[in-house]
């Protein structure tokens, strides 16, 4: 199952994220880390923590991992 936030509501669909990611714009999405995939219209800035990961910040102030391994992808 992947759980989908969408206009403050949640949805749980039966698929993988992988899946999902294959479906969706990549112009327009992003996986920032192998449970996460975002809208980059949302972004709000990408924050660095330690060890060469980072945190995308959200315009609503939603704080979700950006790891090493897609950090290319979103940068």
């Amino acid at each position: 199952y992947v759980k989908l936030h969408a206009g403050g509501e949640t949805h749980m669909v039966r698929e993988t994220i992988g899946g999902l990611e294959e479906r969706l714009d990549p112009r327009r999405f992003a996986r920032t880390h192998r449970s996460t995939i975002v809208n980059l219209d949302r972004v709000r800035e990408i924050e660095p923590t330690f060890h060469g990961d980072f945190h995308v910040l959200l315009r609503d102030g939603t704080k979700l991992p950006l790891s090493r391994t897609y950090r290319d992808r979103v940068l």
